[in-house]
């Protein structure tokens, strides 16, 4: 069952709950449960929080490695790197023409 977070571009969507307004009049026993309703969102945030600061640290470890690879790599076959990139631009560009093939029926 996808939930209003799985949804693209609908995860930051205000609701009802979140901007405080009630159909009702706001009673003692309402504060309770407002009271358990934020908690129980905080506690869901920080969770979230933990998640993406530990995505973000193998993100960048990964990023590092593949500089550190490059590197090695550039300096192993003594190429030079503006002229690497301009090659790999120009393939990248070669790839994104369209190719056309004829079909018989």
């Amino acid at each position: 069952m996808k939930t209003i977070n799985s949804i693209r571009g609908l995860h930051s969507t205000k609701t009802l709950s979140t901007i405080g307004k009630r159909s009702i009049p706001q009673t003692h026993c309402s504060s309770y449960l407002e009271l358990y309703m934020l908690e129980k969102e905080k506690e869901r945030l920080l969770v979230e929080r933990n998640k993406l600061s530990i995505k973000m640290d193998v993100i960048n470890n990964r990023l590092e490695e593949i500089e550190i690879e490059t590197k090695r790599l550039v300096e192993m076959e003594g190429l030079d790197l503006e002229f690497l990139s301009a090659e790999l631009k120009k393939a990248r560009d070669e790839n994104k023409e369209w190719k056309s093939v004829s079909i018989n029926y």
